[in-house]
């Protein structure tokens, strides 16, 4: 198929921006900017204007000026400067001050619309339009309509001020048939030009995207390595390889090769891609944020998430009962007990946590596998809260089977039901022991409740009885990604809740960015031992 005449449109920091919180390195944007310009892509979709939203977003959420003014002077003359703004979140009445920064940077204002809100998209599109501005409408979820496009039919009739019209198959999940049907309906109802954005759920968005052309589109949405959200999108050094090669396109397309070095370490560290959660929500048109979410907080293996997303029979899940977790089971010694995060302060201070854990007997609840190994060699009960599949990944990580370590007194786990595997096999020869996490959580997977790893520690820490809760490596995020920034709000949910709701006294002993009391390990090691003692040395070498 030859269809030279069809244009790229590069999304990629508008797009990949849901793994960054849309900061990107000033190095990159002039080389990603630079790059760009020595290529067949029509149009850059650089970011998102609108409203201030709740939590952290970064530049490219709230383009500014400055930022719009340089990418426009590095392009070149006959590429279009876009930006979007999210219909659910936008004011029509407010367009003129979103888009405020935009000036006549801005060739182009794309809105993504939900099908179901279609009225709502129109009329912003009006008031972008009246402010001077191109628009063209995204509609979301091509897998819900298009096998009956009728529902862009209004669309239409508001062809004055929406100059094109992009089908976008949000959840990755349509065939190559599917867009066809959908691409040939809407080229014939719409007086617009129709265009597609595909997501990579099933690994055939380079299909889907061959299949639109053919079918009709006059544009395609793509991101450099498919960086997206979710499993990626349409790779556009793919698209424009071959628009080079089977198009005739006079671009050189190896032009890509050392920008796409810096998106390989970026995909290495943040890991989109289609995955096998991402492939199954796919199937079974699935929002990308959830998937997304389960996967950022890295508490289920993937093939948990797999069987959540496949809704299992019970019999998939562990519905057995174990004893309570309570201060009779727990060998306490010591009116206190700390709590262990995975922050990286429990390495920066291990020497001083281990002195002053052994010198008064302190109970240590792990909140998950991070710093097993790193207390290992500390002689003091120590019981490790499996809120997800910890063990597997400690497995991988350490290479050995943590309940053979000494120190390991017995594992907590949340009550029934559970996902298979959560559970230590028998032969460990340590207690499993359940205990009811504080909180309620909010989610679930399949018939699981999505328990965190601190519900469960502190649901630990309150049935040993102390009478002070430390805690230790829950340091907090500088730069937190969108599922870090959730599981930050979480932390601080639950340690408001704590400290709202019991008699034990709540510190930090090591630094924190959550809003709770501080103290200090070295304080209490200068201090008279708090009940007590216990050994006077910790094996590997940390003298008392």
């Amino acid at each position: 198929m030859k269809n030279p005449a069809f244009t790229v449109l590069d999304c990629t920091f508008r797009d990949g921006g849901y793994y960054t919180n849309w900061d990107f390195a000033p190095s990159l944007v002039q080389k990603y900017l630079t790059t760009i310009a020595s290529l067949d892509v029509s149009a850059v979709e650089i970011g998102y204007v609108g409203p201030t939203l709740p939590g952290y977003y970064g530049r490219f959420y709230y383009c500014d000026e400055g930022l719009l003014e340089s990418a426009r002077a590095a392009l070149r003359p006959d590429q279009t400067l876009a930006v979007m703004m999210n219909a659910k979140d936008c004011d029509p009445a407010a367009a003129a001050r979103y888009l405020a920064p935009a000036g006549r940077h801005v060739g182009l204002v794309r809105l993504a619309v939900n099908p179901e809100a279609l009225g709502q998209g129109i009329e912003l599109a009006r008031a972008a339009a009246d402010c001077g501005y191109p628009v063209c409408i995204n509609v979301m979820y091509l897998s819900k309509y298009w096998n009956d496009v009728s529902v862009l039919e209004p669309l239409a009739m508001a062809a004055e001020f929406v100059t094109g019209v992009a089908l976008v198959d949000s959840y990755g999940a349509c065939f190559p048939e599917e867009v066809g049907a959908a691409m040939r309906e809407a080229a014939a109802l719409l007086p617009q030009p129709v265009g597609f954005h595909g997501h990579d759920n099933l690994g055939i968005a380079f299909s889907n995207a061959l299949a639109a052309l053919a079918a009709g589109a006059a544009s395609v949405d793509a991101t450099l390595l498919g960086m997206g959200r979710g499993a990626g999108n349409l790779r556009t050094e793919v698209i424009l390889g071959y628009k080079a090669l089977r198009c005739g396109s006079d671009f050189d397309v190896a032009n890509l090769a050392d920008i796409l070095d810096d998106f390989e370490a970026m995909k290495q560290e943040f890991g989109w891609g289609n995955s096998l959660p991402y492939i199954l929500s796919g199937f079974a048109g699935l929002p990308q944020k959830d998937v997304m979410d389960w996967l950022g907080k890295k508490r289920y293996s993937s093939w948990s998430i797999v069987r959540a997303l496949q809704q299992q029979k019970t019999s998939s899940f562990d519905f057995r009962s174990f004893p309570k977790f309570a201060a009779a089971s727990a060998s306490v010694s010591s009116p206190a007990c700390v709590v262990i995060g995975g922050g990286p302060s429990v390495l920066e201070h291990r020497d001083a946590l281990a002195r002053w854990l052994v010198r008064d007997g302190v109970t240590v609840i792990h909140s998950s596998m991070r710093h097993v190994e790193t207390l290992k060699d500390v002689a003091v009960p120590q019981y490790v809260c499996l809120a997800g599949h910890e063990l597997e990944k400690a497995r991988k990580a350490y290479g050995t089977d943590v309940g053979a370590l000494p120190n390991v007194a017995g594992f907590v786990i949340m009550p029934p039901p559970r996902f298979e595997g959560v559970v230590p096999v028998d032969g460990t020869g340590k207690p499993v022991m359940e205990v009811a996490p504080i909180g309620a959580p909010e989610a679930s997977l399949g018939p699981v409740k999505d328990v965190s790893p601190l519900a469960l520690a502190l649901g630990a820490a309150l049935a040993v009885e102390p009478a002070t809760i430390h805690l230790a490596g829950f340091d907090g995020y500088a730069n937190a990604t969108d599922a870090q920034q959730e599981m930050a709000r979480e932390v601080q949910t639950l340690l408001d809740g704590l400290r709202a709701g019991s008699k034990a006294r709540v510190a930090s002993l090591t630094p924190t960015r959550y809003d709770v009391p501080l103290s200090s390990v070295y304080g209490l090691l200068a201090s008279a031992p708090a009940g007590a003692a216990g050994g006077t040395t910790v094996r590997g070498g940390f003298a008392a």
